[in-house]
């Protein structure tokens, strides 16, 4: 259980140890757990009707004129059997456009799922693309 802190409305409340992990627990006013954030940076919230979203940001790197990429995410929390959903949110940079998504036809999937350690994401380019794409990820358990 995590160490309780006190004097912050809704927010930062203490942390607690997985073993390989410290995690920061926020609290409600009313002490309802309402997310869960690793020092990996993944964020895991509470939802309604118990789920639990597991969100990140995600660079991928195509190189030059590739048709995939893949980057790991460290994750405690995830196990193949505990996803409902899984969704992408295109992010425009400085680097790509969310044109640039489009026309190369970027598509995103988690794959590779080693319970509570990790899982990779792969981006597949139908007409190959060059650079680093960023996205959000949110994976609802």
């Amino acid at each position: 259980m995590a160490q309780r802190g006190h004097g912050f409305p809704d927010e930062f409340k203490g942390t607690t140890n997985d073993g390989s992990t410290n995690v920061i627990e926020c609290y409600n006013s009313d002490e309802q757990l309402i997310a869960r954030i690793d020092t990996l940076g993944n964020i895991f919230t509470e939802g309604h009707a118990g789920f639990t979203v597991i969100s990140g940001t995600a660079i991928l790197n195509f190189g030059e004129e590739s048709n995939s990429a893949i980057i790991s995410i460290s994750n405690i929390f995830i196990t193949n059997a505990s996803i409902k959903s899984i969704s992408f949110l295109n992010i425009e940079t400085s680097e790509s456009s969310l044109d640039d998504f489009t026309l190369n036809g970027i598509t995103f999937n988690i794959e590779n799922i080693i319970d509570n350690t990790s899982f990779d994401i792969r981006g597949s380019a139908v007409n190959d693309a060059s650079g680093n794409f960023t996205l959000k990820y949110f994976i609802l358990i």
